[in-house]
């Protein structure tokens, strides 16, 4: 994620984070991941939202666009 991140390809997790917190207020980040898919970089994010649910949403990593946003099984 570094390497791409200094390349340009994407942008740092760090900048992107703040969109995805700012959704549910009060959430707690579980984790995150740096994926591929169809040739695309995507932030795959899990929240912990103050009510105790699990919310999984998928982040445009060149942008931060929110792509998906579901509840977690």
């Amino acid at each position: 994620a570094l390497r791409l991140s200094k390349e340009g390809a994407i942008r740092p997790f760090e900048e992107i984070l703040p969109a995805a917190l700012s959704r549910y207020p009060g959430d707690r980040l579980l984790e995150a991941e740096l994926e591929k898919e169809h040739g695309n970089y995507i932030y795959e994010v899990e929240l912990l939202t103050v009510d105790g649910v699990v919310r999984e949403l998928e982040l445009d990593a060149r942008d931060g666009r929110i792509l998906k946003d579901k509840e977690d099984d």
